[in-house]
């Protein structure tokens, strides 16, 4: 699952069904959706810093998650949270600054046992980011 269909999003949510992985692109704009439409598996508008409507999207039923949002921080740090409370164990969230980092980083923490490792989307799937942003993968 990819939220976030801005550059880095997109050319994640693209790269990955080329290599075989179902995903499901989210974004708020709908034209930037419909952009998608018949490159991804599911693609949906919707806002995801809202939990029922992920839910009602079968958010839930996908095992890693990435948030690729980074021109709204509290969207960002918010919709991060909210695939932690639908149980995802694999999430990738894209910060746009150290300070952004930090907040991701103790979004994820439930007494230790969950860390914050940083990486590069490269690790995920290539040729996606050029511009090597960082992005935290928040992992048991």
């Amino acid at each position: 699952m990819v939220i976030g269909l801005g550059r880095f999003g997109t050319s994640l949510a693209l790269e990955l069904p080329r290599r075989g992985t179902e995903v499901l692109a989210i974004d708020n704009r709908p034209k930037v959706a419909q952009s998608l439409a018949g490159q991804v598996t599911h693609i949906a508008t919707a806002d995801s810093t809202d939990l029922e409507t992920l839910r009602q999207l079968d958010v839930p039923d996908f095992y890693k998650a990435v948030v690729a949002i980074g021109g709204d921080l509290g969207a960002s740090i918010l919709t991060t949270s909210l695939p932690i409370e639908l149980e995802i164990d694999d999430i990738w969230a894209k910060a746009v600054s150290r300070h952004h980092g930090r907040i991701l980083r103790r979004v994820r923490t439930d007494g230790g046992r969950r860390t914050l490792r940083r990486a590069f989307v490269g690790r995920v799937g290539r040729p996606i980011n050029p511009a090597n942003v960082p992005v935290y993968r928040l992992a048991c």
